[in-house]
């Protein structure tokens, strides 16, 4: 009968939690999956754009390959209604797609048809695997597609889209070094803050997002934001802290500000009882590559996003 695309239904959730694990035991040796309660909690839920209201909820679409009565392939799509400065208004994501090596042609078939359903609504772009909205749970990875899964890569290049600039995911030991507050570099000034998209605070608890800036005389001189493990995985607290933006201004570069930023989040995370930090960077920030690995970050793998314009 060959493969059947059709509708994701409740009762697809736990083979399709099956299939999650099974990809996920290629992934790097720091192991981050959720529970199966989780995983259907927050499969369409984004990690970084998540209130409800700023999507199309007419442009939801999440559809699974079945072959003889298994669960072999799974996508799903949303257009996002509000963006901002890094995702414009009337965005369509394809926000995740699953499934096995061998089953390309099935992976291939349900991403089309996802992505046919987007475009009725005549989306700007089509961003695939946004490293922003991407499911919570899978945050905890950078949120872009693993270079450890390039059949689904392939899918989404045969499809049309094009990979942009593939980043870095990096793991830093934290359980030995320093958890003191550090002296603030002279003339600056420390403030606490946390992450906000669209002046909403990102869907975490306060206590799992932090970050610091440095001001000069009250001009933005560098931040570093960070959210601990628990606003991945629920239950997992502070066991680590993921930095997703670490920024320094061009006129303050090369006074080792960036160095200090990020050794304050760590002797931060240290304190909250972190294990680990990790991080994204594009693979061409030379600069930041380098500082990452000076201060004891290793790369663990690749991490790609798409998009279709």
């Amino acid at each position: 009968m060959g493969t059947k695309i059709r509708p994701l239904v409740s009762a697809d959730l736990p083979a399709l939690f099956n299939l999650y694990c099974e990809l996920q035991d290629t992934l790097p040796e720091v192991d981050l999956r959720v529970a199966q309660t989780q995983f259907s909690k927050h499969l369409s839920a984004a990690r970084l754009y998540t209130p409800e209201d700023w999507y199309d909820k007419t442009a939801d679409v999440a559809l699974v390959a079945e072959d003889a009565g298994e669960i072999v392939a799974y996508a799903n799509g949303r257009l996002l209604q509000k963006g901002d400065f890094l995702l414009a208004d009337n965005t369509g994501l394809i926000q995740w797609a699953l499934g096995r090596r061998q089953q390309k042609p099935a992976i291939t078939a349900v991403i089309e048809a996802v992505l046919a359903s987007l475009q009725k609504h005549n989306p700007v772009a089509v961003h695939a695997f946004n490293s922003m909205t991407t499911p919570i749970f899978f945050g905890n990875l950078g949120g872009g597609l693993p270079a450890a899964w390039p059949w689904i890569a392939q899918s989404l290049l045969d499809l049309g889209f094009a990979a942009q600039t593939p980043a870095h995911l990096m793991w830093c030991d934290l359980t030995n070094g320093d958890a003191a507050t550090l002296k603030v570099p002279d003339g600056l000034e420390l403030l606490n803050g946390q992450t906000f998209v669209n002046d909403y605070c990102a869907g975490l608890e306060s206590d799992l997002n932090s970050g610091f800036y440095l001001l000069d005389e009250g001009e933005f001189v560098g931040w570093c934001g960070n959210f601990f493990a628990g606003a991945f995985i629920e239950g997992a607290g502070h066991d680590y802290v993921f930095t997703h933006w670490f920024t320094v201004q061009e006129a303050y570069q090369g006074r080792g500000l960036g160095r200090w930023l990020l050794r304050q989040s760590h002797a931060h995370a240290r304190r909250n009882g972190a294990k680990g930090a990790m991080l994204l960077t594009d693979v061409h920030n030379f600069r930041a590559v380098s500082l990452y690995l000076t201060e004891g970050y290793r790369p663990l793998t690749l991490s790609h996003s798409f998009i279709l314009e």
